[in-house]
């Protein structure tokens, strides 16, 4: 009786398990359909989604790739940067300018992706000879086809090797003098004992179109058009030394009163360390005048960057030649030119030192030459901020005498030793292209 009740346990227990393992295997055969449903209504549905994902991804909104401009649709970057310089000299007849502490400029800069298609940057100087004035703000559209960008507003043309570059971010603590003397306008001269103030680099309103070659090397064209290149307003030495009051300013622009450019600019990977840069301009302005100008200039920078050690030591050498030919309101044509090199070594992370001399006919008289020979100590403890020591020798009495004769003032000492200390530093976002 034992034997046949245990026999029926164990057929009862062997009834259940038999039911659990039917059950079970139904429960994976509906799981397996219910997913494979879902796998076709997924693939039913993933055109649809990839268009949404593509409509977000044009408008910046999806998650997982958000484009760089969206962060900054409603805020712009915005970065200040503050220039403070010390001068001493032992130059005379020169007022209060030879020995002071000045902060030589502050830059508010505002720059921003504003859609996929167009950037836009706008600088605000503070100091110098100007006061508050915008110096550049500007609309760049990247969308052209055929590797075309534009540029349209006030800027900085792409001209010559340091035309673009701002002050603190020169290889020296000025431009130099061969640049301020072919690129800058000298202010008008109101007192006696004066230095030949003037903008040192060439700043103006109009548009430039850029042309990114298809070749394995860069190699970019740019042509401007812009509403003047030479100042030659009221206010300017222009209309003192054509012993005109009122300057010249067209009432009625027409084409042949805009300034016209064009450059080319090369770069070329010699090897994984060396490299070489080769730049060429032309500036037209007002053609077909009593007053036209033509100004061209090369420039070839040669770089030693090693990748192992880069960060350590490198050596930049660059040379820029000018060539002038200018009428100032007359049919006779003065020839001028002139030039400036420098060589950049860095000798560790935080320190480099550099070495420049220049020479150059003064542009409004051939006959009159000038010279500068300096060397600087940089010392750069972050990307942020730098210190320079710059000791220089200038000598630039036949220009002074020249434009003290034109003016009817008395010049200034033209011959002189200066010490340069320099302070700069960047506070909030603050980048560079290429150039």
């Amino acid at each position: 009786m034992k034997t046949h009740t245990y026999l029926y346990i164990l057929i009862i227990f062997a009834l259940m398990g038999f039911n659990d393992i039917c059950f079970a295997q139904d429960d994976l055969n509906v799981e397996e359909i219910l997913k494979e449903a879902g796998s076709a209504r997924e693939k039913e549905k993933q055109p649809e989604k990839d268009e949404i994902e593509k409509i977000e991804k044009q408008s910046g909104e999806y998650k997982g790739f958000k484009l760089p401009w969206f962060s900054s649709l409603q805020n712009p970057s915005l970065g200040v940067v503050v220039d403070v310089l010390m001068q001493s000299s032992d130059r005379k007849n020169s007022h209060d300018s030879a020995n002071r502490i000045d902060m030589r400029e502050a830059e508010l800069i505002l720059y921003s992706n504003i859609d996929p298609f167009i950037q836009g940057n706008v600088l605000i100087a503070m100091g110098g000879h100007h006061g508050v004035e915008v110096e550049e703000a500007s609309l760049l559209c990247t969308g052209l086809p055929f590797n075309l960008q534009l540029k349209a507003g006030k800027f900085l043309p792409q001209i010559c090797r340091l035309n673009k570059v701002h002050t603190h971010d020169l290889p020296f603590v000025e431009h130099p003098v061969t640049m301020q003397n072919f690129l800058g306008a000298i202010e008008k001269i109101e007192a006696d004992d004066f230095s030949l103030d003037c903008e040192p680099h060439f700043c103006a309103s109009g548009a430039e179109l850029a042309w990114l070659a298809p070749t394995k090397y860069y190699w970019r064209i740019i042509a401007g058009m812009l509403n003047g290149f030479s100042q030659r307003g009221e206010d300017t030495f222009y209309a003192q030394f054509i012993q005109r009051v009122d300057g010249v300013n067209p009432a009625y622009r027409n084409f042949d009163d805009f300034a016209y450019t064009v450059s080319s600019k090369w770069f070329f990977q010699l090897n994984q360390n060396h490299s070489l840069k080769i730049n060429l301009s032309g500036i037209f302005d007002s053609p077909d005048s009593d007053n036209s100008r033509k100004t061209q200039s090369v420039a070839m920078t040669y770089k030693w960057f090693p990748l192992k050690s880069g960060l350590y030591k490198s050596l930049e050498w660059s040379t820029e030649a000018f060539f002038n030919q200018e009428k100032f309101n007359s049919p006779e044509i003065v020839n001028t030119h002139g030039f400036y090199s420098y060589v950049n070594y860095k000798l560790n992370r935080l320190f480099s030192i550099g070495v420049i001399g220049e020479w150059s006919l003064f542009r409004y008289d051939s006959g009159k030459k000038a010279i500068h020979l300096g060397t600087a100590l940089s010392y750069q403890p972050s990307e942020r901020q730098r210190v320079r020591l710059e000791i220089g020798y200038y000598d630039r009495e036949a220009w002074l005498n020249a434009a003290a004769a034109a003016a009817g003032k008395i010049a200034g000492d033209g011959k002189f030793w200066q010490v340069l200390i320099q302070w700069s530093a960047v506070m909030g976002s603050h980048v560079h292209s290429y150039e």
